[in-house]
């Protein structure tokens, strides 16, 4: 039924039932037997980064291009930090950061700045350094908040929590049965921080909620905090390399943040790990190089003007909170973008995409014993029984697992405040994630039938 492309795509990922040669083979690459590390590692065959079966997190997996790419990578040892001891790697990193701002990240690419971490909580919480040293640069000195949504991130607490100046992190409430910040009472909260004399040192809304996919309305929150002059950031982790697929328009306002988090070992299909932040402004992002200035004085490089002579805070790990960091992630970014370019990460994003509305269709279908929490907007899809004696937490969870023992399918659950009969409440719900190149539609037609099978089975108990 799903086509799109997709076979032709498929060339570009291990096929599910060849994985166990693949790594007998790359483990005997060396000229050596495997050693007990590896053994231990050839013992996993439930391998869930690479079965088609696995619909439980947000966890694609690597493409080819990219396991060869940061295997050869490896060797050379590589460390990002100064361009001298990775000549190639901090240009490939350069290259990888201007293919971003120019498919992904709509910024001025002369203006804006940007470099790969070591994943999504690493660039959030470099983001949010960033706002702290904006604010203190324009004079406020006093300890301030973060404002995001209730489906935030948990890296965002956690760095609102360790930040020096940031004395915590408050939630904006979703509008009801959106699974979105709700502007308004984004507006109602930063004129009462306004009033009361509160520093708000940045925003955060969401280009894809971890839990549920869902976009804040990145419009309307952008002409909010333009209007009260807040820096804003969106973590786009999850939901930034959709901007490929037919449901790019949910991150329309992009262009209009401070800053965003992606997440290349998500849906640029890179493996881990590979974060990705991008500053509109590089004067922004210049404030943590100057953090980093410290360093100039005995990690020199060469910044190719005629061999001058520079120091750490004129080079890309200049910018980072990460000191040393290896070119893998780099090399893994590199490898896809300019192998698998952007006509085919889009067939692969639609491919999740049509399996996510396959699975809400049968959701929705009269015979099914189960409703969906919201629809879906990318690939998660979120769902509860409609009986509402049959929303127990051991009774979803039980069924999850046994699922998972009995056929192998791999379906997760998730606590997520829903929202009915006019009140919200936190119910434990079902959620499949559909990532997988290799994944069809007659893999969620009976992930679903177990799911029902065995769920009906433990009611019944």
């Amino acid at each position: 039924m799903i086509e799109r492309g997709i076979r032709e795509a498929r060339k570009h990922f291990i096929p599910p039932q060849d994985f166990d040669g693949y790594r007998s083979r790359i483990a005997r690459s060396y000229g050596h037997g495997p050693n007990k590390t590896v053994r231990r590692l050839l013992s996993d065959t439930e391998h869930p980064g690479n079965n088609e079966r696995s619909m439980a997190h947000l966890h694609p997996p690597p493409a080819i291009p990219a396991l060869q790419a940061a295997a050869v990578e490896g060797l050379g040892n590589e460390n990002t930090i100064i361009g001298q001891a990775s000549p190639i790697s901090s240009a490939l990193e350069a290259e990888s950061i201007a293919w971003v701002l120019q498919h992904l990240v709509p910024f001025d690419r002369v203006r804006a700045s940007g470099n790969i971490t070591t994943g999504g909580t690493r660039s959030n919480e470099t983001a949010l350094v960033i706002a702290q040293r904006r604010s203190l640069a324009r004079g406020i000195e006093e300890a301030g908040v973060i404002f995001t949504s209730e489906l935030a991130h948990y890296s965002l607490n956690k760095g609102a929590t360790t930040i020096a100046g940031i004395s915590g992190i408050e939630t904006i409430p979703s509008v009801p049965g959106a699974y979105h910040m709700d502007p308004e009472r984004l507006e109602e909260m930063l004129a009462k921080a306004k009033r009361n004399g509160l520093p708000v040192h940045a925003v955060v809304a969401l280009a894809g909620a971890t839990e549920t996919g869902t976009f804040d309305p990145l419009k309307e929150i952008a002409a909010i905090t333009k209007d009260y002059d807040v820096f804003l950031h969106v973590d786009a982790a999850y939901g930034g390399p959709y901007k490929l697929s037919e449901r790019g328009h949910f991150l329309e306002g992009l262009e209009l943040a401070d800053s965003v988090t992606l997440d290349g070992h998500k849906f640029l299909f890179t493996g881990y790990n590979c974060g990705i932040l991008v500053v509109k402004d590089s004067a922004d992002h210049a404030l943590i190089t100057a953090l980093n200035e410290t360093g100039d004085s005995y990690l020199p490089g060469l910044n190719g003007n005629g061999g001058k002579r520079t120091g750490l805070s004129d080079h890309v790990g200049g910018n980072r909170l990460d000191g040393s960091l290896g070119g893998h992630s780099v090399a893994r970014l590199h490898a896809v973008i300019s192998n698998l370019g952007v006509d085919t990460l889009s067939i692969l994003l639609n491919h999740t995409i049509d399996l996510t509305d396959y699975a809400a269709a049968m959701i929705r279908s009269d015979e099914s014993p189960f409703e969906l929490c919201y629809t879906p907007q990318i690939n998660t899809v979120s769902f509860m029984p409609r009986n509402e004696n049959h929303r127990v937490a051991a009774l979803l969870e039980a069924t999850s697992e046994k699922v998972k023992e009995q056929t192998g399918y791999w379906v997760s659950t998730d606590r997520l405040p829903v929202y009915t009969n006019g009140r919200t409440h936190v119910e434990t719900v079902f959620r499949i994630v559909p990532s997988h190149p290799y994944t069809e539609t007659g893999d969620i037609e009976a992930a679903l039938g177990h799911i029902q099978t065995v769920f009906k089975h433990e009611a019944d108990r």
